[in-house]
C-alpha cells in the first residue's frame, strides 16, 4: 500500500517536470518567433504577398432585331506596369522599350500620367501579338512590375456600318476617374463614349471578377491562391434591321454627306439610321492614335457627328405640311382656296420671293400645291398666318423640342416664334416677310431628319405620334430577358377633313408630282420632296416617305447635303429602302 502511493507521488513529480518542460520548450519558441526571429519572418511577409489582379468581365454584345451580331469582343493582350513595383527601377522601361517598339521616356510619361493608383496596372501597350507575350514571359524575372493583362476588346464585323447608332468606347481619362471609381471603374477600363454603346453603358458594363496571385517581392508570381469570376454585361437587342442599316449607309455613300432615318411609326421602332461620313468604331476599342484623333477632329466634313440626331437643317418643302394642316385647322383656307397665281415669284414688301419653278405653276389649291411644290401658294399662306400658332403648331407636332430617342446629345432644332424675332431684331423691329420663308421651311426654321420622320409617321396614321427609340430588349448573358422597351405614344390631334386632304396631297406627290422617281410597284407611297437653300453652297436635298398609304408600317427621312433638288436626288435613294422593307425591286423610271 505505502508502495503504492509512492509510486504515485513519484509519476506525479515526472508529470510536472514534463508539463514544465514543455511550457519552457513553448515559451523558448514564442521567444524565438516573436523576438529573436522577427527580422526573418517580417522579411518573408515582404517578400511574399498576395496580389488581388483583375479579371475584366466581358462587355455585353449588341445585336439586331434579327439576332445579327454587330458588337462582340476579341481576346487580346496588353502590356502593363504597376507603378509601385518599378518605382526606381529605369532598367525596367529600357527593356519594354526594346520589346513594345515604345521608348522608355513615353513609358515613363504614361505611368506618370495615368497612375492614378500605385497598384493599378497602367496599360503601355494594348493589343500585342502572341510573339511579344512570349518574350516578356520568358523574360519575366527581369521585369519586376511587368505584367501581361489577358482582356477582351470591342470587335465591330461591320466596320463602318451603323458606327453613329452603336458608337464606340474608349478608355476612361484620368479626370473622370476619380469621380467613376466608386462605380467599380479603375484605370485601363473603356466606358461608352457615343451611341448605344453610351447610353446602355451601366447594361453593357460587366461585373469584374478577381484573381489572387501569391508574389514575392520582386513581382515574381509564385502562384494563384484563388479565384472570383467575372459577370458578364447584359446584351442589347436593338430595334435595327441589319439588312436596311446595310442599304441606308450604301446609298448614303454615294454622295458628300448627308443622314437617313427609317422607323416603323407605329411604335416608334428605329429601323435604319445611317449618318455618312461615319468613322470605324474598331480604331477607338484598342486606343486610337494621337495623329488618327486630330484628322477625325478637324476633318471639315465632321465624320463623328450623328447627322440624323445631333444636326439640324433648313427643312425647305417637306415643312409645307406643317404649314398646310395649321392653315386648314384655323380656316386660313379651305381645301378648295386659290390665291394669285403663280408666276415665277411673289412680291411682298419690296421683296421678290421666287418659287423653285421660274416658269411658274399658274393658279393652285392646296392639293396640287403641296403635289408640285408651289413656293408661291405657300408664301400667300404664310403672309395671312399667326406667328404664334406657327410656333405652337411646329412644337406640338415635335419640332423644337427633343424626340426623347434613347441615343446621346439629341438636339432640339428650333421653331421660330415672335419672342424670338423679339430677341434677335428688337420688340415690333421685324416684319411678317418673316413668315414667308418660314411657310415654304426656311428662314431660321431648323428640324432634324429625326423629327421629320416622327411628323410624317404621325401623319400618317392621323395623328398617333409614338417616341423612337433603338432598344427593344435587354437579355441576360444567358438569354433571359430582364428589360424592354415601353411604347409611349401622344396623341397630335389632326381635323380629319385636313388629314384627308394632306394625305391625298402627299399620295399625289410621288404619283404624279415631285417624287414620282420614289414609285414602287405594288405599294401606294406618299411622301414629300425638299430643296433647302444653303449658305454655304449648293441646296440640299430632303425626301420623306411613308408606305403603305392605306396603312403604314415604315417612313424613311432622308438629307442629302449640298446635292440639289430633293426629287432627283433624294427620293430614288429612299426608294431603294423602302424597296427592301416591301421585298420589291423595280427598273428606275423617269421623272
Amino acid at each position: 500500500m505505502f508502495t503504492h502511493d509512492s509510486d504515485r507521488r513519484e509519476m506525479g513529480k515526472r508529470l510536472s517536470a514534463a508539463l514544465l518542460l514543455l511550457f519552457l520548450v513553448l515559451a523558448g519558441r514564442l521567444v524565438h518567433l516573436q523576438i529573436l526571429g522577427r527580422a526573418v519572418w517580417e522579411r518573408r511577409s515582404i517578400e511574399n504577398r498576395i496580389r488581388p489582379e483583375r479579371i475584366e468581365a466581358f462587355r455585353g454584345v449588341i445585336r439586331d432585331r434579327n439576332g445579327v451580331l454587330l458588337a462582340t469582343n476579341r481576346p487580346a493582350f496588353s502590356v502593363g506596369v504597376v507603378p509601385a513595383q518599378v518605382k526606381g527601377k529605369p532598367e525596367v522601361y529600357d527593356a519594354l522599350e526594346a520589346l513594345l517598339d515604345v521608348t522608355a521616356a513615353e513609358i515613363a510619361e504614361t505611368v506618370r500620367l495615368e497612375g492614378t493608383h500605385p497598384y493599378d496596372e497602367v496599360r503601355v501597350r494594348r493589343d500585342v501579338d502572341m510573339q511579344t507575350v512570349s518574350r516578356i514571359e520568358e523574360r519575366r524575372l527581369d521585369l519586376p512590375g511587368v505584367v501581361v493583362i489577358a482582356e477582351p476588346v470591342r470587335d465591330y464585323p461591320f466596320g463602318e456600318i451603323g458606327c453613329h447608332a452603336l458608337g464606340y468606347i474608349a478608355e476612361i481619362r484620368k479626370d473622370e476617374l476619380e469621380a467613376l471609381r466608386g462605380r467599380g471603374y479603375r484605370q485601363g477600363d473603356v466606358v461608352g463614349r457615343s451611341g448605344v454603346e453610351k447610353r446602355y453603358e451601366d447594361v453593357l458594363r460587366g461585373e469584374d471578377g478577381t484573381r489572387f496571385l501569391l508574389e514575392d517581392a520582386h513581382g515574381r508570381e509564385i502562384r494563384e491562391v484563388g479565384e472570383e469570376p467575372p459577370t458578364p454585361g447584359n446584351v442589347l437587342v436593338l430595334s435595327l434591321d441589319w439588312r436596311m442599316q446595310e442599304i441606308a449607309d450604301s446609298v448614303l455613300g454615294e454622295h458628300r454627306a448627308g443622314a437617313l432615318v427609317a422607323l416603323d411609326p407605329r411604335d416608334g421602332s428605329v429601323l435604319a439610321l445611317a449618318s455618312h461620313p461615319g468613322f470605324d468604331p474598331n480604331l477607338f476599342a484598342i486606343g486610337i492614335g494621337a495623329q488618327a484623333w486630330r484628322d477625325l477632329n478637324t476633318d471639315p466634313s465632321h465624320p463623328l457627328i450623328d447627322r440624323a440626331v445631333q444636326s439640324a437643317y433648313p427643312p425647305g418643302s417637306t415643312y409645307k405640311l406643317v404649314t398646310a394642316a395649321l392653315a386648314l385647322e384655323d380656316r386660313v383656307i379651305g381645301p378648295g382656296t386659290l390665291f394669285r397665281g403663280c408666276g415665277g415669284g411673289y412680291s411682298y414688301g419690296g421683296r421678290f420671293f421666287r418659287c423653285w419653278e421660274a416658269g411658274g405653276h399658274g393658279q393652285l389649291a392646296v392639293t396640287d400645291a403641296i403635289v408640285h411644290s408651289c413656293d408661291v401658294f405657300f408664301y400667300q399662306v404664310g403672309e395671312r398666318m399667326s406667328l404664334l400658332r406657327f410656333e405652337e403648331e411646329g412644337k406640338r407636332f415635335g419640332f423644337g423640342r427633343k424626340t426623347g430617342i434613347d441615343l446621346p446629345q439629341e438636339v432640339k432644332g428650333l421653331v421660330p416664334g415672335p419672342g424670338y424675332y423679339d430677341e434677335r431684331f428688337g420688340r415690333s423691329r421685324w416684319t411678317r416677310g418673316v413668315q414667308l420663308n418660314l411657310a415654304i421651311g426656311q428662314g431660321e426654321l431648323l428640324v432634324t431628319p429625326l423629327q421629320l420622320a416622327l411628323f410624317y409617321g404621325a401623319l400618317g396614321l392621323g395623328g398617333e405620334l409614338h417616341a423612337p427609340h433603338v432598344l427593344r430588349r435587354v437579355e441576360t448573358f444567358e438569354g433571359r430577358v430582364v428589360d424592354a422597351f415601353r411604347d409611349r405614344a401622344e396623341t397630335v390631334p389632326i381635323d380629319r377633313g385636313a388629314w384627308r386632304v394632306l394625305t391625298e396631297a402627299l399620295a399625289g406627290v410621288v404619283e404624279r408630282g415631285t417624287a414620282r422617281m420614289s414609285r414602287i410597284e405594288g405599294v401606294r407611297v406618299a411622301g414629300k420632296t425638299g430643296t433647302a437653300q444653303n449658305p454655304h453652297g449648293l441646296e440640299h436635298a430632303w425626301f420623306v416617305a411613308y408606305a403603305p398609304v392605306e396603312a403604314p408600317e415604315i417612313v424613311v427621312a432622308m438629307i442629302v447635303e449640298q446635292a440639289g433638288h430633293g426629287g432627283t436626288v433624294a427620293a430614288p435613294l429612299v426608294r431603294r429602302v423602302l424597296e427592301e422593307h416591301f421585298g420589291t425591286l423595280v427598273a428606275m423610271e423617269a421623272p
